[in-house]
């Protein structure tokens, strides 16, 4: 939405657009329309505001269960064989 709707001839004024997120990658900004007959006029794209930063994510912890060490056991037996390089 533009900041002022009404202008005068060579007059500037700035818009702000708000896209969801799953579309920002594939959004374009290609003409502004005008008026009632949604006549093209001209615009020159310049970069806004920079956005405030990203609150940090929650902190996780995660829990990943291991197999218990079998000491006594070879690693490579008749039940278990494994290929020697």
């Amino acid at each position: 939405m533009p900041q002022v709707t009404e202008l005068a001839a060579d007059a500037r004024t700035r818009y702000s657009l708000e896209v969801p997120n799953q579309d920002y990658a594939s959004a374009t900004f290609s003409r502004v329309l005008a008026g009632d007959a949604h006549l093209a006029i001209a615009f020159k794209a310049l970069p806004g505001a920079e956005r405030p930063p990203l609150p940090a994510p929650a902190a996780k912890t995660i829990v990943v269960s291991r197999p218990a060490p079998r000491s006594d056991e070879f690693l490579n037996t008749e039940k278990n064989p494994g290929r020697v390089p």
